[in-house]
């Protein structure tokens, strides 16, 4: 597997996620709750942040982070799903030249030095998968003759690609049959 060094973008891997899923597992968004502290560590530093919830006009609800460091206001909004229930979402607050971002997200990131929650977008970030996955071994796990070619092949990376292919191929029969 390739070091998330090799990645050419910022990783959401390498950030602190906030989750609405996380969030509404632990009932922040019953309004039972008006405040809480939330916490996370990343290198090796344990961070607690004071998180307040407040009634916003229009929207479910915000979220204010009231700490030193961390000053932001995230709108909170919901909708209604077909067969019942709530969904949450945050409103991204970022501001992108004097313009807030206001994208609905289930998930806002703190990317490695910035100060502010924000969305994948906001960010510049992208998943490692995204950067290390190679189609030609998906192309080589599609075309049989072509992986025995490229296994049997002289050439060092042409018959490692091929190796690769075939574990990949042998892996997801495994889990195909394990169902």
């Amino acid at each position: 597997m390739a070091n998330r060094l090799d990645c050419k973008k910022r990783v959401v891997e390498d950030c602190i996620k906030l989750s609405v899923v996380d969030l509404r597992a632990k009932d922040i968004f019953s309004m039972r709750f008006k405040e809480c502290w939330i916490s996370w560590i990343s290198d090796n530093v344990n961070h607690k942040v004071h998180l307040s919830i407040e009634e916003s006009p229009g929207q479910a609800m915000a979220l204010r982070f009231s700490q030193p460091s961390m000053r932001c206001l995230i709108e909170v909004t919901s909708t209604r799903p077909p067969f019942g229930g709530r969904r949450y979402w945050f409103r991204c607050p970022v501001l992108n030249n004097g313009v807030r971002c206001g994208r609905r997200t289930a998930c806002l990131y703190l990317a490695p030095g910035e100060s502010i929650f924000g969305c994948r977008f906001c960010h510049d970030l992208t998943y490692t998968s995204c950067q290390t996955h190679d189609k030609r071994v998906d192309w080589l796990i599609q075309h049989e003759d072509s992986l025995i070619e490229a296994i049997r092949s002289g050439n060092h990376r042409r018959r490692m690609l091929g190796t690769k292919a075939y574990c990949k191929a042998l892996t997801r029969i495994r889990h195909f049959y394990a169902r």
